[in-house]
């Protein structure tokens, strides 16, 4: 008999990402499609949703196709982009376009919510800070700009539970993807529906919550003849990205912290409870949580949404197009602090403990002595200070004493030696670097795994099957330099950027 197969997918923010693996968690394909947004006005963004269907399907039958054994998928899941909502009416049609998660134009509607229910109720009730972003906002915005497509909804699905809902025809979602949306319980675990019905939104919208790694369903029987699998190929619960990417890469097996590095950038803390503490709201530090076999796992959450994004940015507009690998050949040779070149990576909003919105992305000390390779680096070193700002923002929220000593690096930005031998000297440690760039693709199929019965429980699945890393060891002198680049030069910077745009500086 021949071993079982698992399919996991990844809808990013640019890339859709499939990979088949085996019961050892050996890669056996990985197959890609390019996403594009669509730019609207008032700086808006926004996705086609039956583009990424398609584009997804696509790259599954790429991946079937290198197959010799394709019957052998006994299970998938999908893992995805958080506060990126589909509409699908009765027929699982889709409704209207889809605002991209990091979409800001619903700030009248969270306004709304402040007015109704102050600053703190719901950010205390779902461990998400209140942002334009989150997706009890994007409903809002729907209810006041295509009330229309509201009205003939069914459903509202994030993205991935929208792939997942195309495979099976069924709809769910799970608590790392609900807690994106202001509507999540995080106490009681379950939707908050009277606040749906108190805002004037229809309360079946929101799909019923599964833990991960839960079978939902089988796939169609349309799509399983459509990709030659078996009508019994199950199709399971995945959830957000970073956190299933983080399952993978053993975040929650043991005492470790984990750098998410996407065109977002995610810092992520396991705590044994959520924290009823303030300062969360106040520093914009998200509480979320995954629930597998009935087992809650809590944790913090601090992001950057312009990490990826500052280097294609760079790349894109001030060095034409130059490649990653390029530009850092060149930066490699410039020394540590960049010649006095600074960069604040705030393109698309400050992070924790600097909860502002905006547009702040910052050099300083640009001089006509300045080139390409100083301000690169200069984007390295604030990208890895900013990371390093946020992971003690947690240990200080989690009460503990230091960062601990295992973290854990993913993401395709991991597999730069520069960016790597940089971020290992600002945060003090030794960086274990995830060797495979899809870890979130991985995770989604070892929750197919443990959907299908190919592991008894999640932690044997993480242990035979999950993500393998490398350790990169640290450069104590360097570490030394960078140091005082983070204590005397980052922080202070960051916090004088804080107070100039018009907020208070934490202390």
């Amino acid at each position: 008999m021949k071993s079982p197969l698992l399919l996991g997918i990844d809808v990013g923010t640019s890339a859709i990402k499939v990979q088949v693996i085996d019961s050892s968690g050996s890669t056996r394909v990985e197959t890609s499609r390019a996403c594009a947004y669509l730019q609207v006005p008032d700086n808006g963004s926004e996705f086609r949703p039956d583009d990424i269907w398609r584009l997804t399907m696509e790259a599954i039958e790429e991946a079937l196709n290198a197959l010799e054994d394709r019957q052998s998928i006994v299970a998938m899941a999908c893992a995805g982009v958080g506060e990126c909502g589909v509409l699908v009416d009765a027929n699982g049609s889709v409704c209207c376009d889809s605002l991209a998660w990091y979409d800001p134009r619903p700030v009248r509607q969270m306004a709304e919510l402040i007015d109704r229910y102050g600053p703190q109720d719901l950010v205390r009730q779902s461990g998400l800070c209140m942002s334009p972003l989150a997706g009890l906002c994007k409903l809002m915005w729907m209810r006041d700009h295509h009330p229309e497509a509201l009205g003939r909804a069914c459903y509202w699905l994030h993205m991935s539970d929208f792939i997942a809902y195309r495979l099976s025809g069924i709809a769910a979602t799970d608590f790392s993807l609900a807690g994106r949306t202001l509507l999540l319980d995080l106490h009681r675990q379950c939707w908050d529906l009277a606040r749906m019905r108190d805002l004037g939104l229809p309360d079946h919208l929101m799909p019923p919550i599964a833990d991960n790694g839960t079978t939902i369903g089988t796939l169609r029987p349309q799509v399983a003849a459509q990709f030659g699998l078996s009508s019994t190929c199950a199709v399971a619960i995945g959830g957000h990205d970073h956190l299933i990417g983080a399952l993978a890469c053993g975040l929650f097996s043991g005492n470790a912290l984990m750098d998410s590095m996407g065109t977002a950038e995610a810092i992520l803390l396991p705590v044994a409870n959520p924290i009823d503490d303030q300062r969360c709201a106040r520093w914009g530090v998200e509480q979320g949580m995954l629930r597998l076999a009935g087992e809650p796992l809590f944790f913090l959450a601090a992001g950057l949404n312009a990490a990826g994004a500052s280097i294609n940015w760079f790349r894109q507009e001030l060095a034409n197009n130059q490649d990653f690998e390029g530009l850092s050949a060149h930066a490699v040779q410039v020394p540590v602090g960049s010649n006095g070149v600074l960069f604040l990576p705030y393109l698309r909003g400050m992070s924790p403990p600097h909860s502002t919105g905006g547009c702040h992305g910052t050099f300083m000390n640009i001089g006509t002595h300045i080139g390409h390779a100083q301000m690169f680096r200069a984007v390295l070193e604030g990208l890895a200070c900013d990371a390093r700002k946020m992971a003690d923002c947690l240990i200080d929220l989690a009460n503990l004493e230091k960062l601990p000593e295992r973290i854990l690096v993913s993401g395709g930005l991991s597999q730069n030696k520069l960016f790597i031998d940089v971020k290992a000297s600002v945060y003090e440690r030794p960086l274990d670097v995830v060797v495979s760039p899809h870890s979130v693709s991985l995770g989604a199929a070892l929750l197919a795994g443990l959907s299908a019965g190919i592991f008894p429980s999640w932690r044997e699945a993480v242990d035979r099957a999950g993500a393998s890393t490398e350790t990169f060891s640290l450069n104590n002198q360097q570490a030394s330099l960078y140091q005082t680049l983070f204590h005397e030069r980052y922080l202070p910077t960051a916090n004088g950027l804080h107070a100039l745009v018009g907020a208070a500086v934490i202390a």
